[in-house]
Formats: structure tokens, sequence, C-alpha cells
């Protein structure tokens, strides 16, 4: 059921409504076309919702299914007709989008012995292959034009071209596939690994990134650059090495920038890089610079514009600019398919959690935004009960989320209950955040912790997390939302608002 809905959802988003194309039938069948209805406002989910929907509650299993594939096929025939222009980075999904159209029309065509208009289809889709360094595609056609101007229409210049293009694209591929290779290699330990990458598992890393590069000269294809790059990027971000990373992206740019041809995806990937590096470098300007690049080629509400979004937050947490955040949570939090994303809902759920706590602290006023739109209320207890895919998650945004339950209690000096949940704070430090990756996490949270042995007056809390705060603050924080310790706040700057608010309940207390 997932691939159909997926393919319901993709048809109905591209604005395509003539879905029973080349079916023999005018139109969809009533039931099909109310399946498809049902799929896309989100009613169906399961074989047991098209009993109950199409059916009128009655088990016709077989029926269902049969039902679900044929609409299925029917909609796959219809990626067809995918208006490719609505793409998100334009120039190389429409290339490959005809390609893929190009190669499959061509093997039906060889397959019905078509064979003069398969090779002028094959000629011109080699042609574009090549010229967008599709390595595979080319040499995939090139063998099947190599056979024809050798056996089937002798061509002796056109054979000699096509029998040099495919050693040169084998070659090509060869390094291509090292590069895939390795990429993948790295990416799925990244996914799969809970904890830092280790000596032996960086060194490898760096082993492969010199083994890519010494390449580079020699090979200039898209694909080989676009792996070999991303990897040396992510070696040096994961190695904190972030003038090294600003100098790889830098170079990376100048590189896909000179191609014929524009793919505003590689550059969107690097400069992402880039601004992960720059904001621990407090290069403010530079990531500024690079978060407007990459919002002029994004569509507003799409999964990239809203992971844009996060960058930016992140740009303007780190400068204080607090004003500006309350303004970027409306547009997000109010935007039309917020909730499509559920990851990014929840995470913007915990930011705008922080903005009601700012709020409270006197650092947003409100009554400076004139487009109308209002945060909803906020709730402790709802707002607990809102975040469930974090409960889950003992590192991440479920720090953020412990560290604001903390900062309310405090602010509404409720010192009973948040002696309470001092004991579970600090079973939860010491069990979930022992490593180097969240090092900064498990000294603020100490740092937390001795406000109440400090009886919660500013002075005292002061000195007994001097040594705390001296480490914290010689300590670089992480850029990246997706990495086991988010900050919604910098914790520096977090600090100072929370010996701000011990001044302000001590001032309340005395009077």
């Amino acid at each position: 059921m997932k691939e159909v809905i997926s393919l319901a959802k993709l048809i109905s988003e591209q604005k395509i409504k003539k879905i029973d194309l080349f079916n023999g039938k005018k139109s969809l069948p009533f039931k099909s076309r109310k399946l498809y209805e049902n799929l896309i406002n989100g009613k169906i989910n399961s074989i047991h919702d098209v009993n109950s929907t199409i059916y009128n509650g009655s088990e016709n299993t077989k029926n269902a299914k049969k039902l679900v594939s044929r609409l299925k096929s029917r909609l796959l025939n219809t990626l067809f007709f995918v208006d490719q222009s609505r793409s998100e980075f334009n120039e190389m999904r429409r290339v490959i989008h005809s390609l893929g159209k190009s190669f499959v029309l061509f093997n039906i065509l060889i397959e019905r012995n078509e064979r003069e208009i398969a090779i002028a289809i094959a000629l011109k889709t080699y042609n574009l292959a090549i010229k967008y360094e599709k390595t595979d595609f080319a040499l995939y056609l090139a063998r099947h034009l190599y056979e024809h101007f050798s056996i089937i229409n002798p061509n002796k210049k056109k054979k000699t071209e096509i029998h040099l293009s495919i050693k040169n694209l084998a070659k090509i591929l060869k390094y291509e596939l090292k590069s895939e290779e390795y990429y993948n290699e790295i990416s799925n330990l990244y996914i799969t690994k809970k904890s830092k990458f280790n000596k032996s598992e960086l060194s490898l890393m760096k082993m492969m990134c010199e083994e890519l590069t010494n390449h580079q000269e020699q090979i200039k294809s898209f694909k080989y650059n676009l792996e070999t790059y991303n990897l040396v990027a992510s070696y040096y971000i994961l190695t904190n090495q972030h003038e090294e990373c600003i100098k790889c992206c830098q170079s990376a740019l100048r590189f896909f920038e000179a191609k014929a041809y524009d793919d505003n995806l590689s550059k969107y990937m690097f400069r992402n890089n880039l601004i992960l590096s720059a904001i621990p470098q407090r290069s403010f300007e530079l990531a500024e610079k690079y978060v407007a690049e990459n919002f002029k080629i994004l569509d507003e509400n799409s999964s990239n514009w809203y992971t844009q979004c996060n960058y930016q937050f992140i740009l303007l947490s780190a400068q204080s600019k607090y004003q500006s955040l309350y303004n970027l949570t409306l547009k997000v939090t109010k935007s039309k398919k917020y909730k499509n994303f559920v990851i990014k809902h929840e995470y913007w759920k915990v930011i705008e959690a922080y903005i009601h706590f700012l709020i409270r602290m006197d650092k947003i006023d409100t009554s400076l935004d004139t487009s109308g739109k209002k945060l909803r209320p906020f709730s402790l207890t709802r707002f607990l009960n809102d975040v469930p895919k974090f409960s889950k998650d003992k590192r991440g945004l479920n720090i953020s989320i412990h560290i604001i339950q903390f900062l309310f209690l405090l602010l509404d000096r409720k010192y009973s209950k948040l002696i309470d949940r001092l004991d579970a704070l600090k079973q939860y430090s010491n069990r979930y955040l022992k490593n180097d990756e969240t090092y900064r996490s498990n000294l603020f949270i100490k740092m937390l912790l001795k406000v109440a042995d400090a009886d919660f007056h500013p002075i005292a809390a002061k000195r007994y997390t001097k040594d705390m705060h001296e480490k914290l603050l010689d300590s670089n924080p992480s850029a990246n939302f997706q990495s086991t310790e988010i900050e919604v706040i910098q914790y520096e700057k977090l600090w100072e608002i929370v010996m701000e608010l011990l001044e302000q309940n001590r001032m309340k207390k005395s009077t």
C-alpha cells in the first residue's frame, strides 16, 4: 500500500489529471477513481481501508488487492507525463527524466525489431548522456550503437568514434564505481552508527579520500567529483577541520559552476556543507550568503526549503537574533505543508517551545510582527505530550526537550517540581551523555544541576559552574541539526539567559 499511496500523492502534486491515458477508456472506472481520491486525501492507508471505503465494509480482500494493483499500473504509466518544468532543481532533473523515458523507449523498440527509429532515439539519447556526463546511460547506448555501425549498418567513421568513446566511458565508469562504493560505504556507516567515528574508521575514510582526490585531475566526470568532494567535505566536518571544509566546498562550487550545464542540487549540497562549517567558525556573513543563495533555488514548502529554514534558525540563534527567530518560526509553523513533514514538524515544535521561553524572558517583542500570524498558546504539559517521536531517542532533540522543561520550571519558580526532576536529569546525563559527541550537552546539564546546588542563587551558581563554563566556551557547537547534539539556542547564549533568570527570580523573592 505504501507504494501506491506514494505514487498517488506524487501524481496529484504534479497536477496530472489524465491518469487513464492509454488504458483504452475515456476515464477511470468509478471504483478506481474513488480509490485514487481517497489515497490522496489520506482516508485509505491499508487494504482494510479499501474494503471499508470502496466495498462498504465487506472483507473482499482479493478484489481490493486487484483494484489497488490496477491503479498502481495506471499511475506508473502516468509518470511518463510528469511536468518536468516544475522540478525544484530544473535542468539536471529534466535530463534524467528524459534519459529514463528514452532509455525505455529504445529497449521496447529494439525488442519489437523497430531498429530504424530505435537507433535514431539511441543516437539522440547517447549525445544527451555524453553532454550531461551520465556515464552508465552513455556506455549502454554506445555498445548498441557500436554493434549497429559494425554489423547492421556498417559505417567505419561512426564505428571508430563509438569504439573510442566506449573505451573512454569504460575507464570513467571504473572510477565512478569506486567513488560510488566509497561514498555508499561511509554513508552507511554514518547512518547506522550510534556513536562518532572512531580513529580506525576516520583513518579508513581519510585513505579513501586521498585515493579519490589523486584521480580528480584525470577524471573530470560529474558523478566522480560529486562523490569525491562530498566524501572529503564530510571527513573535514567529522574531524572538525572547518577551514579545510570551507576550502573544499568552495573548490567544489567552482568545479560545478564551470560545467556547461546547470545542476542546482550539487551546488545546494556544498553550500549546506559550507554553512555547517562557517557557523562553528563564526563566519556568519559567509553562512548567510550561502543560506540566501540556497533559498533562491528552492520552492517554498518543499522538504529542502524546510531544511534550509533549519540552517537559518541555527545561524540566527548563534547571533542572538531572537526577533528574527520569532519571524522565521511563524513563517515555518504557519506554512502550508508544515505538518506533512513529520520529523521537521517535531523539530519545529521544540523550537517553538524555546521561542515561547524567549518571549517570556522579554527577548522577543511579538507586537513588532506585522504578519498577523500568532503562535498558539504554550502549555508545557501539552508540549511534552506532543513530541512522542523523540521520546524514543535518548539523544538529539530529546536533550533539548529535557533542557526546556527545566527552564520553564525555573521560569515559573516551580522549585519543588524542578527538584523532583533533578535525579531523573542526572541519571539521563550519566546514562546517555557519556560520549565526546554529547560533550557540550553533558557540560550544560551538569551546569543546570549546579544551579539547584547553589539554591538558585545567581552568584553561587556562577561560582559553582566556573570551570564547566570555561570548558563550554572552549568547545565548538555543532551546526548540524541531524547530529546527536542539537542546541536550539547555543549553550553559551542560553547560560547567559539562565543567569539573568536567576537574578530576576532573586529580585522577585526579595520583594
